[in-house]
C-alpha cells in the first residue's frame, strides 16, 4: 500500500489514498455503530470500556481526517486531556442504557 499509493519524493498524499482512506473510514464507523448497537446487552461492568473505547478510537478517525488522510507523517492521536474529558461521557454511556425500547 504505502509503496504504491504513498509517494516520498512529493511529501504528500494523493485523491487515491484519500479516497481509501475515507472509505475505510466510513467502514470502521460502521462498524463502530453495529457495535454500539448491542453494548447495553452487555453485562453492566463490561460496558464502561467498550464504550470508552468506541469514543476513543471515533476521535483517532477525526483526527485521521482533520491530518487530511494523511497517516504516513502524521500521527493521528487523541491528546490526553481530550481522552481523560471523554471518560465521563462514556460512564454515563455505561450507566444509562441506550436502547431501553430494543
Amino acid at each position: 500500500v504505502k509503496a504504491c499509493i504513498h509517494r516520498p519524493t512529493q511529501g504528500k498524499v494523493d485523491e487515491r489514498w484519500r479516497s481509501f482512506m475515507k472509505f475505510q473510514i466510513k467502514r470502521a464507523r460502521d462498524y463502530f455503530q453495529e457495535a454500539e448497537d448491542g453494548v447495553d446487552c452487555l453485562d453492566v461492568k463490561a460496558r464502561w470500556p467498550v464504550w470508552s473505547a468506541l469514543i476513543l478510537y471515533r476521535q483517532i478517525l477525526d483526527s485521521i481526517e482533520k491530518n487530511d488522510y494523511d497517516n504516513f507523517s502524521m500521527r493521528a492521536y487523541v491528546p490526553k486531556a481530550k481522552k481523560f474529558t471523554s471518560l465521563p461521557m462514556a460512564l454515563f454511556r455505561a450507566m444509562v442504557p441506550q436502547n431501553q425500547n430494543k
